[in-house]
């Protein structure tokens, strides 16, 4: 599919002839877009992605051999078909120098095309296909030569063939390690070596030539950036530069960090060991008033890895201590939870120390809030079950739901909304139904008359007693006794 294809034609009909011609070819475009002439073409192309571009060579403003010459110095020079009234011998050798992916007259348009635009497709997507295999075909190989430093024969004797990768690696080359979202990535249409290392860095090769480019696209992440390096024997080295830049810039919020600064800076010093006691006292203050101090302690861990006071490698042992902690206090909370908090061990999947803190910190606060929210839930359950015990020791006296709440200190509303959650009922409705139910054991069990069995179940009125048990049993409370005794 061509996502972008762009017309540079400065007659009016011949354009709107071209446009109709590409859009009716059958090729999968999603969209044409137009320019009148080289200099419009050339800024267009300098901010949008385009797959095709057709030229007329007679434009104004910037010709279109000078718009080919601006547009091959991109380093996303999309493919180029020119069209052109006559041939001419010299604009053809011309064009084939530069790359041009195709020459039709004018005249023969309307014939080729369609020939055109289906080869071209074909070809991005061969294209497309091919940097797929290579990254999945080598991936692993580049990953062994990178991370575990095989050397060049046995990768190429594992696979057969030497990939093109070898070859661009027999040039200079830096190695650039950070963070990439998988959106910058794609725009790296030209970056042929990439892969991803045990932290989820991306790990990205690029010539001298490309580097600036590249850097220039990736501005928005954190980089480290080894020395320049030649060779496949040298890819391990680079790697190691480049990763340890990469935390170096991490922690400083440097957007780019070389490895000549890693250098200057010396290797920081460990301590001794992890103060595993101020961790697992951090984590036993998670869901307490004393919040704040756990949080304290991280942004302390933190603080000191960043003013080279412990090495990254210290830091990174303490937060997955930190991690495997809090998951053995509270596996069960973490269950309830969305963000089961899989990024606090994943330090470097956020582009600097600030983005990572901010994510900790929010974490930590909503970690606390469910705790919190499931302790006041059981508080709360023990508070209602306290009122049931309470409840049926006393439904036989002057009993309402303002005693029930002064007697387990709890707040009116929220018993009311809590008993409801628990019981399944309303306080009202609960304490009804149970006089009721005792009131139907003592008409059946004994013989004692009605007006005592109202006070007994605490009603003073017995005729608000008989009206009740009317409501609720369909009968008074003597039928309710004479049927009783038929049933016997």
């Amino acid at each position: 599919m061509l996502d972008t294809v762009l017309i540079v034609e400065g007659e009016i009909a011949m354009k709107q002839q071209l446009h109709y011609m590409i859009m009716t070819s059958g090729s999968a475009i999603d969209r044409v877009l137009e320019c009148a002439n080289g200099q419009e073409a050339m800024e267009l192309c300098q901010m949008e992605s385009v797959d095709l571009i057709f030229i007329d060579l007679d434009l104004p403003v910037m010709s279109g051999m000078e718009l080919i010459r601006q547009l091959k110095k991109l380093s996303l020079c999309p493919m180029i078909v020119v069209f052109s009234k006559e041939k001419s011998f010299s604009d053809i050798v011309e064009l084939l120098r530069l790359g041009v992916k195709d020459y039709i007259l004018k005249q023969e348009m309307k014939k080729q095309i369609g020939e055109t635009l289906g080869r071209l497709e074909r070809e991005i997507e061969e294209y497309r296909l091919y940097r797929q295999f290579c990254q999945e075909v080598y991936g692993d190989k580049l990953k062994q030569m990178m991370f575990a430093q095989i050397k060049e024969e046995m990768c190429v004797s594992a696979v057969g063939i030497k990939p093109q990768w070898m070859l661009q690696l027999s040039e200079s080359y830096y190695v650039l390690c950070g963070y990439i979202s998988p959106e910058q990535l794609r725009q790296q249409k030209d970056i042929m070596i990439w892969t991803v290392n045990e932290k989820e860095q991306n790990v990205v090769v690029c010539s001298l030539a490309e580097a600036e480019d590249v850097l220039a696209d990736l501005k928005n992440c954190t980089l480290g950036v080894s020395a320049v390096h030649t060779g496949v024997e040298q890819l391990s080295i680079a790697y190691e530069e480049a990763w340890k830049a990469r935390k170096q810039a991490y922690f400083r919020g440097k957007t780019i960090f070389s490895e000549k600064e890693y250098r200057l800076l010396g290797e920081r010093k460990e301590l001794q060991s992890v103060n595993v006691h101020i961790i697992e006292q951090a984590v036993n203050k998670i869901g307490t008033d004393k919040l704040e101090d756990a949080v304290s302690v991280l942004i302390g861990l933190i603080d000191m890895t960043r003013m080279g006071q412990s090495s990254t490698k210290q830091f990174e042992e303490q937060i997955a201590y930190f991690a495997d902690q809090v998951s053995t206090v509270y596996h069960h909370v973490l269950h309830e939870m969305e963000d089961k908090g899989e990024d606090v061990r994943n330090i470097y999947c956020f582009q600097n120390y600030i983005e990572y803190q901010q994510y900790l910190i929010q974490w930590m606060y909503q970690l606390n809030g469910v705790i919190e929210e499931r302790f006041g839930d059981y508080k709360n359950k023990q508070k209602i079950q306290e009122a049931l015990r309470f409840i049926h020791e006393n439904y036989n006296k002057n009993l309402n739901m303002a005693v029930v709440t002064n007697y387990i200190s709890m707040n009116y509303s929220l018993f009311s909304h809590t008993f409801k959650q628990y019981v399944g009922s309303n306080f009202v409705d609960y304490l009804k139904n149970l006089r009721m139910q005792e009131a139907k054991k003592l008409l059946v069990e004994t013989d004692m008359m009605i007006m005592d069995i109202s006070r007994a179940v605490g009603y003073d009125n017995e005729k608000h007693f008989t009206k009740v048990f009317k409501t609720e049993c369909g009968v008074s409370p003597s039928e309710y006794r004479k049927n009783m005794l038929y049933r016997v």
